[in-house]
């Protein structure tokens, strides 16, 4: 997907994604946060950081977060218990 990389960093920057605390992974925290990455992300696109218009970015941001969920080693980890 273009711009995934930079949709994720938006993701993170607003808490929407980030570490699972026992075993690393990128997981979902909070996808009522969503909103404040759309700001983060319109922001960076008029500030010229992305080389994205305002709707292929949000597109990418809104793609990216169906990417991430619940850390998989957390769920390995339930299904043995």
């Amino acid at each position: 997907m273009a711009y995934f990389e930079e949709a994720s960093d938006v993701l993170r920057r607003a808490n929407v994604i980030g570490d699972c605390e026992i075993h690393g992974y990128e997981v979902l925290i909070d996808e009522g946060r969503l909103t404040t990455a759309y700001k983060i992300g319109a922001k960076m696109v008029k500030a010229g950081e992305v080389g994205a218009d305002h709707v292929t970015f949000m597109e990418a941001i809104k793609s990216a977060v169906g990417d991430y969920g619940d850390c998989i080693g957390c769920r390995q980890s339930s299904s043995h218990d």
